[in-house]
């Protein structure tokens, strides 16, 4: 088995206890497929067992499960969306402080002409 570098950078990320790495944004597609998992079961139970109650009653169930669980998923997803654009901010404005520092630092050493 090999190991790809996105799973030896989600391991390094796991590993670094100064937190400058970030291990959430490659944990987003795990979160999502277990919620959506978790969603499917549920759901299947409580078509199943309003089923056993009657048939009128399971049918029912199942529009009101499919609308919610279409509506629950559209939340699960925007909020995992919100959670990667943090971080995607946090790693950008990162990034411009130490570009806007680096620009500093050479225009400071950089002599002034009249």
């Amino acid at each position: 088995m090999t190991l790809t570098t996105r799973d030896t950078r989600a391991l390094r990320a796991l590993l670094d206890t100064s937190f400058r790495e970030f291990v959430t944004p490659s944990l987003v597609r795990l979160l999502y497929v277990l919620a959506l998992a978790g969603l499917a079961v549920a759901d299947l139970w409580l078509v199943l067992s309003a089923l056993a109650s009657s048939l009128l009653w399971g049918l029912a169930t199942l529009l009101v499960v499919a609308l919610l669980t279409a509506l629950a998923a559209l939340c699960i997803r925007v909020s995992l969306e919100t959670v990667v654009i943090l971080f995607r901010i946090a790693e950008h404005t990162a990034e411009a402080a130490e570009h806007g520092a680096s620009i500093a630092l050479n225009t400071a050493s950089q002599p002034t002409r009249v």
